[in-house]
């Protein structure tokens, strides 16, 4: 599995923002249904910008 990642759908040029793309990740676990929550371990450190905004989102 590979990951891509944004922060959001659309930027200051309109709809459409870019994804990054973080790497091969494994399954770890999920939980719930619609929504639902999966847990990935990526095998490589996600960039440290990526990571802070990652981390307000999850807590």
């Amino acid at each position: 599995m590979v990951l891509f990642v944004r922060d959001s759908p659309g930027d200051d040029i309109g709809p459409g923002a870019p994804f990054l793309c973080l790497g091969a990740c494994t399954y770890v676990s999920h939980e719930g249904r619609k929504p639902i929550a999966i847990t990935w371990k990526v095998r490589r450190a996600m960039p440290g910008e990526t990571f802070r905004a990652a981390s307000v989102v999850a807590s």
